[in-house]
């Protein structure tokens, strides 16, 4: 945790503390039940996207597909790649929603205690097929499954270009399963099966999930008072809360105050020197760099 690339080149401050300083300032609406902590990933991504502040992350990750629907990882920024994974058994109830996979290899391993209940996935190409190995992790074992020839899905052509990467795999296949994307959720003509998914997103707090920000006072402001501003606003115009209309003004122009000291600071030489060099760096060393090389043959662990 702290850093964008291999070289320490962009410190990064968790978001727990930030969050907490929000619910505490507003803690008659947050003790009635009033507050979503669930959107407040979404209002630090609004605001970086505001002050003009990118650094997004190679990212992956597996969901399962139910009622024609999933939501998108947390840190979702845009789609590079979204794989099927058919299921080859019948849905088991007893096992965890990641266990329900293609095949299962029960490894007599002992987990250390930091990874027991997580998971991790390991995505190889060799020529044009890939396949990936999700490992879960118990106390007395760790659990293996495993899907290959995983057909690219197509992207519906109503998904807004937010959503997706340049060079986006999705846009051209022909594969008769479609996915959209809105909103936190990713849309499926198809159900009871799993994407595998490629994708740009914040870093995030290994321990927490939550996003990590640049380590500077001025976007934590920002930050904050955007999230602030975005509560009140939504009670007010929903009529939850009466006589808010000055907390919703101060809230605005405190806000605006505040991004736009967080979009000098962006702009400033060194910032934006740190920022480059991480995305020049982390070709080297992510999931992306040699999707296209179909004579390579390569392996990441994530």
């Amino acid at each position: 945790m702290g850093c964008i690339s291999p070289d320490n080149t962009l410190s990064f401050a968790p978001t727990d503390e930030l969050f907490d300083r929000v619910r505490r300032s507003l803690a008659s609406f947050d003790a009635a039940g009033l507050i979503d902590a669930g959107t407040f990933f979404h209002y630090v991504v609004e605001t970086l996207q505001e002050a003009g502040i990118s650094y997004y992350q190679e990212q992956q990750a597996y969901m399962e597909i139910k009622d024609f629907k999933g939501p998108l990882p947390p840190n979702f920024y845009q789609l590079y790649a979204a794989f099927l994974c058919r299921h080859s058994h019948a849905h088991d109830i007893s096992r965890p929603v990641l266990q329900d996979l293609e095949f299962w290899v029960t490894q007599k391993v002992e987990a250390s205690p930091d990874q027991v209940g997580s998971c991790t996935i390991d995505y190889s190409r060799a020529g044009t097929q890939d396949s990936i190995k999700i490992s879960t992790y118990f106390e007395d074992r760790t659990e293996t499954a495993c899907f290959r020839n995983m057909p690219l899905l197509r992207l519906s052509s109503h998904v807004k270009p937010i959503y997706f990467a340049d060079g986006c795999r999705n846009l051209r296949p022909t594969c008769a399963d479609e996915i959209t994307l809105d909103n936190g959720v990713v849309y499926t003509n198809f159900s009871g099966c799993g994407i595998y998914m490629q994708y740009y997103g914040l870093p995030a707090d290994s321990e927490t999930g939550l996003p990590l920000i640049p380590k500077e006072k001025n976007i934590e402001n920002a930050i904050e008072y955007y999230i602030r501003f975005r509560i009140i606003e939504e009670l007010w115009l929903n009529n939850q809360a009466p006589d808010l209309e000055k907390r919703v003004q101060y809230l605005r122009d405190t806000y605006g105050l505040h991004l736009a000291k967080a979009k000098f600071y962006a702009k400033l030489p060194s910032f934006q020197t740190m920022v480059n060099h991480a995305r020049q760096m982390r070709g080297r060393h992510d999931i992306f760099n040699r999707l296209t090389d179909s004579k390579a043959t390569w392996y990441v662990s994530v």
